[in-house]
């Protein structure tokens, strides 16, 4: 179709992304026991959106690569999604992002260690008014993988 698609490995997962009239699409695909699993989502831009340099806004340690930046509506709620990755540790991540936040007038309701079947995360969730951002910090890819997903009314 002669659409561009962009690529980026992510840890274990391939993502894919292309824009197809207003709709942006990715899709996470990972190898699995006899085949694949994926992840599809689908965001539709507003008519009045201007482009947006992805990470924009959200802070992040210096070196930090953003792999994936979507803005979403669920009903009432507006939420955005990003995935950061970088070669700093989970606890320097974690570290900077409770200063960061906090100079943002965030503050921390919970921030725990938390240990998975790859090996230890972090998860770190946070108020500000009506507004909350949950995060979790993670190892892959040689690095540190940062999920944050910030919603206007949780």
């Amino acid at each position: 179709l002669g659409q561009k698609v962009f690529e980026a490995p992510v840890g274990e997962w391939r993502t894919l992304g292309t824009l197809d009239g207003e709709c942006y699409f990715t899709i996470q695909v990972k190898a699995a026991e006899g085949g694949s699993y994926a992840l599809l989502g689908a965001t539709r831009a507003p008519a009045t959106a201007a482009p947006r340099t992805p990470g924009s806004g959200f802070p992040m340690l210096s070196g930090s690569r953003v792999a994936n930046d979507l803005e979403h509506r669920d009903g009432i709620k507006n939420a955005r999604t990003l995935l950061l990755n970088n070669t700093f540790s989970i606890e320097a991540n974690a570290s900077f992002y409770r200063n960061a936040l906090a100079g943002q007038g965030w503050q921390m309701m919970l921030d725990k260690a938390v240990a998975t079947e790859k090996g230890p995360s972090r998860v770190l969730v946070w108020r500000r008014g009506a507004e909350e951002t949950s995060m979790t910090i993670g190892r892959g890819g040689g690095g540190s993988n940062v999920v944050a997903n910030i919603v206007d009314k949780p």
